[in-house]
């Protein structure tokens, strides 16, 4: 018996020398393509991969019938490395690298429109550093330093016109203190 660890972290148990069968869930199942890649399949949505010593290795692309292109990019050693393109949940598009399976660098996403909807900064998987997101116009809608995957410090918060509304104060995630804007001016006390 020969076993595959796939991408959400399932086995798939080789039933012949051509189909496969995930143990957990026998809905889904694989076969080695005429170009020597696995597909695994679960009714319309589907992976296709190569596999060395048991791990993935090589291209890697996944499908969901709803949305489709999930994920794409290059395996080394089972894990993800180099420049990948992934969909998150809300089906935004996003563009990176990845080191030793974790992401690194700077992440974008981007509006179905293909404009930039945020600038994400990678250490080690961990968010770090300013993270910048943009109105569909183009226009910066807010920026926040992030540590450790937790906003701290101001972070500055703009309209569809670019022009400033509130600032507010992060302290390991959670805002401590707000200053709202109006015309570039404060208000309030």
């Amino acid at each position: 018996m020969k076993k595959v660890k796939t991408e959400n972290g399932n086995y798939l148990v080789m039933v012949n020398s051509t189909i496969w069968m995930s143990p957990d869930n026998p809905e889904i199942l694989g076969a080695i393509t005429e170009d020597g890649r696995y597909k695994v399949y679960n009714g319309e949505d589907s992976m296709m991969f190569s596999v060395k010593n048991g791990k993935i290795e090589g291209f890697f692309i996944q499908y969901d019938a709803n949305i489709g292109r999930v994920a794409e990019g290059t395996y080394v050693n089972g894990q993800k490395e180099g420049f990948w393109k992934e969909k998150d949940m809300d089906r935004y598009e996003q563009h990176g690298y990845y080191k030793n399976g974790k992401r690194e660098g700077k992440w974008g996403t981007y509006y179905s429109s293909g404009k930039i909807m945020s600038v994400t900064p990678y250490d080690e998987g961990y968010i770090n550093g300013i993270e910048r997101h943009y109105h569909k116009n183009g226009k910066r809608k807010f920026k926040v330093r992030i540590i450790n995957n937790r906003a701290n410090g101001w972070g500055d918060f703009y309209d569809e016109r670019g022009e400033l509304i509130k600032k507010c104060y992060y302290r390991d995630g959670s805002i401590t203190n707000e200053i709202s804007y109006e015309h570039q001016k404060k208000i309030g006390l």
